[in-house]
């Protein structure tokens, strides 16, 4: 579920990955000014710091959204 999510997304393309800090930076499909980076923080410091498992960051806002996956059955 979380490698789905941080290998697409809707509306935009992958443009870059950078797979030694586990990113991957999308450009928006109808505007190629908008950028989004998502960080993989899974299983990592920063997942111990901020209890994130993804983090997205919004260039053009300058934004970071911090997204915690719970599975339930």
């Amino acid at each position: 579920m979380i490698i789905k999510d941080f290998t697409s997304l809707p509306g935009f393309n992958a443009i870059r990955d950078a797979s030694n800090v586990a990113a991957m930076v999308f450009k928006n499909r109808s505007d190629r000014r908008q950028a989004l980076t998502v960080i993989m923080a899974n299983r990592t410091p920063l997942e111990e710091q901020t209890g994130a498992d993804l983090i997205y960051y919004n260039e053009t806002y300058g934004a970071f959204v911090l997204v915690q996956y719970k599975a339930m059955e």
